[in-house]
């Protein structure tokens, strides 16, 4: 409805203002693996520090905005993840939902799933962490 594409414009907003306000408004690139052939959710740790990337080969990749190169690739959905999101104040966690109705938490220090549950859907689109 209205309402969350209200809320998506405040957090696209919000963003915006954020990059503007810390001169972080430089275009970088990031290289990707050849094999790569479509990149499906992006998704930035609140602390800057990691970048999250889903693609069509079930596999989650994790970036550094440093290097600009791939620092781990995190397996175990059976379909594509679909969605991706950082905890807000534990920037070390990642969730993801794929289209076969999973949910993962990630330990990205660890590069390892630390909690999975499949959901009685056909597929996740949408993940976040409660406040």
């Amino acid at each position: 409805g209205s309402g969350r594409l209200g809320c998506a414009a405040r957090a696209v907003a919000y963003l915006e203002e954020d990059i503007i306000a810390r001169g972080a408004l430089d275009e970088q690139e990031f290289e990707l693996p050849p094999n790569i052939r479509c990149t499906i959710a992006v998704a930035v740790s609140p602390d800057g520090t990691l970048f999250a990337t889903s693609h069509g080969d079930h596999h989650i990749r994790l970036f550094s905005p440093v290097t600009r190169r791939v620092v781990a690739v995190l397996e175990g959905h059976p379909r594509t993840p679909w969605t991706l999101s950082f905890h807000r104040t534990l920037p070390n966690l990642l969730v993801s939902g794929c289209l076969n109705g999973e949910v993962r938490v990630w330990d990205t220090r660890e590069g390892r799933c630390v909690a999975h549950v499949r959901l009685g859907t056909d597929r996740v689109t949408s993940v976040c962490f409660h406040p």
